[in-house]
């Protein structure tokens, strides 16, 4: 029972290493740094992931392996894959601390706050700012900080709402909308193929595949 132990031990210690070695290429300069010390005391498989549309990175506890995953997606400029990455391991640090804690509940703040701070300088110089103010109240997504979700946009090639006007197209997660009218912050909208109508969140990432109002 100790040698089963022992190599499994040994064989987490393995994927821990190469997965940092694989994600050093992804992440701004220093911040291997920080990744290595928040969780060289955790057994974890880090994944590069496919471009998801639903999210960008994920974590969970696999209880067979006994071991923590993460995953985020491959596609995020080093910047945001980072800031992502640091989301994630915030939650593996309140599952270990605070078991039953919500999933982005004020212990899960607290952490990635933490883990935010202690790395700032990390980041691009004009990126810093926009860091320290969404830390004061982490959210489970950064895209309700408009500013950090424009910070990124022109490095994702995504586009906004910014100068469509009523009538216009645009694709947001493959599939096709028309803008009808904009209702305090947010923007009425149709699928094309449904009819179906849709509110959108200003700074949502879409891309502009028309601008006609047929």
């Amino acid at each position: 029972m100790y040698l089963k132990y022992r190599f499994l031990s040994l064989f987490l210690q393995y994927l821990y290493i190469m997965s940092l070695a694989t994600l050093e290429k992804y992440l701004p300069k220093d911040a291997l740094f920080y990744v290595e010390k928040w969780l060289q005391p955790f057994p974890i498989e880090i994944r590069i992931s496919r471009n998801r549309e639903s999210k960008l990175g994920d974590y969970r506890y696999h209880p067979i392996k006994r071991c923590h995953q993460i995953s985020v997606n491959y596609n995020l400029p080093p910047d945001l894959f980072f800031f992502v990455l640091s989301h994630e391991i915030a939650h593996l640090l309140v599952r270990v601390s605070f078991p039953r804690a919500q999933a982005h509940g004020p212990e899960w703040k607290n952490a990635y706050r933490e883990l935010l701070l202690e790395s700032v300088l990390v980041y691009q110089e004009d990126f810093q700012p926009l860091v320290e103010q969404f830390s004061t109240n982490p959210k489970a997504n950064f895209s309700v900080s408009p500013e950090i979700v424009n910070y990124f946009r022109p490095q994702t090639n995504a586009s906004s709402f910014d100068g469509l006007k009523s009538g216009n197209l645009f694709e947001f997660r493959q599939q096709r909308y028309q803008l009808l009218e904009k209702k305090k912050k947010r923007y009425l909208c149709r699928n094309v193929s449904t009819g179906k109508e849709y509110l959108f969140q200003a700074c949502a990432e879409i891309k502009i595949v028309a601008n006609d109002s047929r």
